[in-house]
């Protein structure tokens, strides 16, 4: 064998010396002709694309909230202090800023053993921790109480992402649980299957991009803090009644973490606990013919019917609606402050997509008696908002799986809704597939109700309305065709604030009408900043409710379709397939159990023969996956 070898090796190398020569002349034959040169170019040209698609999206998710390069204006502000002892964990306030209330100070201690939670003097506390180990928090979330144990939850690290006029908005970076009310020791399997429901309460806690801030009351637009500042006292030493008030005046339906705040609120107001906001920050300095304006874009989900994708469409008998987000988007002008906001939200019918397991586009299954709710839904939103307006996106075509629920929410509109603006823009009809020339027909579309809304001024005019804005998932396609409603609503917001001639403005809104290049150099530079602000935006609420980036985001980015996001939509697309079929129900499970939320999903079945069922309704409902 060895003299074989031996004997084949020069024979071998002769070859592959051949075959290489082969290849390079063919090589470099293919390079000379035309053809090729064309198929190099756009090579390189996809793969800058999704370079910078990538980039720009995972940019905007690793560094949410970022905007810009921000640090923290008082590092030191709002820090506490977490012990550790042998049977509970004790909080201490915080020393900045120096409490002024008119009574003391207390502190937290969580029982290790009892979960009782107690509210003690700070001398007292300190006897207890007295050499024990600490580590610095911002806050506490609450209580968890999941199947397997309760966690005491809290923010160990935060970033500073944006300055609005009421005070400073931080996002959480990391969230630390630590299990309380351990009574027994668990066996094996117990405590495999408590460590696994540990980590997916962490990691859908580390993927809910809570925002939350010291200063102000972040739950709340700026019209509404308006509205509250004028029932607040204007005594600055107060600070025990304006904790009061905050504490009693949020918007409850976006405290992320209401339900695991109410174990402690036997304990009053304390400046330990804090109420957080799912959703999305960003801030961009802006340059505008005054000189520097500053742009903020802000995302409020309601928590009433959390859930994934699959898991969670539709609304309840309440009529919260699923995947429902609130984005307000902030103009600071000196002191010029002016918002818009627009909402978006499953479609407010009982329905459910049951195939989703074995389909990428699974037929929505209406429910009989499905209409009733959405009288409801939209009472809330009038009562919330105003005026309501609403857009559909989704698909009117017969051989369309959307066409069914497209068919029930216009007819239930017209039954039961008769007095809301309803309006139907098939996107993919109308924009096509790759060619999105027809996007800005929208703006024609929507435009007189957008004027008869406004947006808010500050001691200036009030918004009157709001547009709700829904496809089926209420990601991509809305997204969209929300940046291109609010980017008209920008060039408004920054006229009113004298930033922006008139001739200005409507030279912009009618470029951007008929996709030209924007007239001045400046509002090109704005209009690029704007569209990677609501892309990135766009990103973060697809993360939270599909578990990827949003589809379309080249089209946000850069107002066309490439083939690198083309690319980035197959991958994308495989990534929520796989999410939502294999690790959502699990992760339903403990969003269900965070929330105190009633099961939307009935248990798995223990036959491999039968088919899970998936669906938004709640158990018992009929027609229930």
């Amino acid at each position: 064998v060895s003299g074989l070898k031996s004997s084949v090796a020069p024979l071998g190398n002769s070859f592959k010396a051949w075959g290489s020569q082969q290849v390079r002349g063919f090589s470099d034959a293919v390079q000379q002709t035309p053809l090729f040169e064309n198929l190099s170019n756009k090579a390189v040209i996809v793969k800058q694309h999704t370079s910078a698609a990538t980039s720009a999206a995972m940019q905007g998710l690793k560094a949410f909230g970022s905007g810009e390069n921000r640090t923290d204006p008082d590092p030191k502000k709002f820090v506490m202090h977490l012990y550790t002892c042998p049977d509970a964990f004790v909080i201490m306030p915080p020393a900045e800023p120096k409490w002024e209330g008119a009574e003391p100070e207390k502190a937290i201690v969580f029982h290790k053993s009892t979960s009782k939670v107690e509210a003690v003097q700070v001398a007292e506390a300190a006897e207890i921790t007295r050499g024990r180990a600490k580590m610095e928090i911002f806050g506490v979330l609450g209580i968890a109480h999941q199947q397997c144990a309760s966690y005491l939850v809290f923010v160990s690290s935060r970033v500073h992402a944006a300055t609005v006029p009421q005070g400073e908005v931080y996002r959480a970076t990391e969230i630390e649980l630590r299990e309380i009310g351990k009574t027994v020791k668990r066996g094996p399997v117990e405590e495999s299957r408590r460590a696994i429901e540990e980590r997916l309460l962490g990691e859908m806690l580390d993927t809910s991009s809570l925002l939350f801030s010291h200063d102000f009351d972040v739950t709340h637009t700026q019209q509404r803090l308006s509205d509250l500042a004028k029932n607040v006292s204007t005594d600055p030493d107060d600070r025990s009644g304006e904790l009061w008030e905050r504490y009693s005046q949020r918007e409850q339906r976006f405290v992320w973490n209401k339900t695991i705040l109410e174990p402690l609120d036997h304990l009053g107001p304390l400046r330990m606990t804090l109420p957080v906001v799912c959703g999305f920050v960003q801030q961009v300095s802006i340059v505008v013919p005054t000189g520097i304006a500053v742009l903020s874009l802000i995302a409020r989900r309601d928590w009433r019917r959390a859930g994934y994708r699959y898991m969670s469409r539709g609304v309840d008998e309440s009529g919260a609606a699923s995947n429902f987000v609130e984005t307000e988007q902030i103009v600071q002008a000196g002191e010029i402050v002016t918002s818009f906001v627009i909402i978006r939200g499953s479609i407010p019918l009982l329905w459910q997509e049951a195939e989703s397991f074995v389909s990428f586009k699974p037929k929505p299954q209406m429910h009989t008696e499905g209409d009733a709710p959405l009288r409801v839904h939209m009472c809330q939103q009038e009562l919330a908002y105003g005026n309501v307006a609403v857009l559909s996106l989704i698909e009117q075509s017969e051989s369309s799986h959307e066409h069914q629920l497209s068919c029930c929410f216009t007819k239930a509109m017209a039954d039961l809704c008769p007095t809301i603006r309803y309006i139907e823009f098939d996107f993919h009809k109308v924009c096509g597939k790759l060619s999105f020339k027809n996007l800005p027909k929208l703006v024609v579309d929507c435009e007189e109700t957008l004027n008869d809304f406004s947006f808010f001024v500050k001691h200036q005019r009030r918004q009157t309305g709001v547009w709700r804005v829904n496809c089926i998932d209420c990601l991509d396609r809305t997204n969209v065709a929300q940046s291109v409603l609010a980017f008209r609503t920008l060039m408004a917001q920054l006229c009113s604030a004298g930033c922006v001639e008139t001739d200005h403005r409507d030279a912009c809104i009618q470029a951007a009408r008929q996709d030209v290049k924007m007239p001045m150099p400046w509002a090109a530079l704005l209009h690029q900043q704007f569209k990677s602000l609501w892309a990135d935006h766009g990103d973060t609420i697809s993360i939270q409710y599909s578990g990827s980036q949003a589809l379309k985001g080249d089209l946000t980015r850069t107002g066309k379709r490439t083939v690198g996001g083309l690319l980035q939509d197959g991958v994308s697309s495989i990534r929520r397939a796989v999410q939502n079929n294999f690790a959502d129900y699990h992760r339903q499970q403990v969003l269900e159990s965070f929330h105190n939320l009633p099961p939307s999903i009935p248990p798995r079945a223990n036959s491999s023969t039968e088919s899970p069922q998936r669906g938004g309704g709640r158990a018992g409902e009929s027609g229930s996956g």
